[in-house]
């Protein structure tokens, strides 16, 4: 997206999805959980920024589903909380799906709500845990390969013994 660049207004129609439209001064983040564990995407405000409203949302093509806001009491929904820090917020996800990854908005509201600024955007790369047994798994196949590489290696080796036993029959 270019700073001109904005995400299509559906507020009207459906309740949650907004325009964001991108600041100049916007940073991109990328970020990876693993599927099962919790996260936190950090949101970070300027000084000028500390006493607008806040929001985080995740984007869907050129929507904008708002996830949780500052303006609320609640600061939960779901899997979902929201903490204050000093320069911001933090959005924690417990039990991360891969239908978590995506394209996540933190930014600004406008005191008369006319627009939404997008502050930073924060792309978020789900991955699966190798789990411990998998590991197990694969750690027995390399001891077993090993094994197997080290027996064909002893096979190979000339038999010194029976050079020596040659020797002194002669």
């Amino acid at each position: 997206m270019t700073g001109t660049e904005s995400l299509t207004e559906v507020n009207a129609r459906w309740e949650g999805w907004v325009e964001i439209t991108k600041k100049n001064n916007c940073t991109t983040i990328n970020q990876t959980a693993y599927r099962a564990a919790k996260t936190s995407i950090r949101c970070n405000y300027s000084d000028l920024d500390q006493s607008k409203i806040k929001f985080i949302c995740k984007a869907d093509n050129y929507t904008c589903k708002e996830i949780l806001t500052t303006q609320l009491s609640k600061r939960s929904k779901g899997r979902f909380s929201l903490t204050d820090i000093s320069s911001g917020f933090d959005l924690s996800i417990r039990q991360v799906s891969l239908n978590d990854s995506g394209v996540y908005w933190c930014g600004v509201k406008e005191k008369d709500d006319s627009y939404r600024a997008g502050i930073t955007k924060i792309q978020l790369k789900v991955k699966r845990r190798k789990s411990k047994r998998m590991s197990a798994h694969w750690k027995h196949h390399k001891q077993k390969y090993e094994r197997q590489v080290y027996d064909e290696g002893q096979q190979n080796k000339p038999n010194h013994n029976s050079n020596i036993e040659r020797s002194n029959s002669s």
